[in-house]
């Protein structure tokens, strides 16, 4: 079906946005995650690189760069990917909570691996894809939205309070780039991709 949505995608100059959390061999889920996730994460990198190879029109979004819940999907990783397939593009998530509301490694915490540190300071490792690849990353808005007033609880309601300091985290990540990396991530990228008429 992947595959059929790749030939689709490539036919009308659209665009997949995927969100895969990579499994690059059989394991168990982290321990924060394991009351929601199965025993054993099987391998997933095989079938999408070759959903990636597959028709190397369609362009593909991968979502929730740096931030993977995993600690599967590095700056390194990324780079290796990226060189592999040019019709891969990724999407910036920032994490959803500030320093200090978790414990590093704990879930929506910070992590090694993460495109920005517990400070806010950006991964010199990440630094240096996007500055490879300046044209295949966009930030990502995949956030939750509720009515500040609702109240209770729930993943929904959980997830859209941490919102502002996501966006926080946004835009400390993008004072950190020089402009000319800012300009195509932050706009100009998303607007060939998504076929948008920008303002210069």
């Amino acid at each position: 079906m992947l595959l059929l949505l790749a030939d689709i995608a490539a036919r009308n100059n659209a665009v997949i946005d995927l969100h895969l959390d990579l499994v690059p061999s059989d394991t168990g889920p982290p321990p924060r995650l394991q009351s929601t996730n199965p025993a054993v994460l099987r391998e997933n990198r095989a079938a999408f690189e070759r959903l990636l190879a597959h028709n190397r029109q369609a362009k593909i979004v991968w979502a929730h760069a740096g931030s993977d819940p995993l600690g599967n999907w590095t700056w390194s990783l990324s780079r290796e990917l990226l060189a592999a397939h040019p019709n891969l593009y990724m999407s910036l998530r920032l994490p959803g909570r500030m320093p200090g509301r978790v414990k590093p490694g704990a879930a929506g915490g910070f992590m090694p691996h993460f495109i920005v540190g517990p400070g806010g300071d950006i991964n010199p490792g990440w630094l240096r894809v996007l500055r490879e690849f300046p044209d295949r990353f966009v930030i990502g808005s995949d956030q939750f939205f509720a009515n500040p007033a609702m109240s209770g609880s729930g993943p929904g309601l959980d997830a859209a309070r941490f919102n502002a300091n996501a966006r926080a985290l946004t835009r400390r990540l993008i004072e950190q780039m020089p402009p000319d990396l800012a300009r195509p991530i932050t706009i100009d990228n998303a607007a060939q991709l998504y076929r948008l008429q920008t303002a210069r």
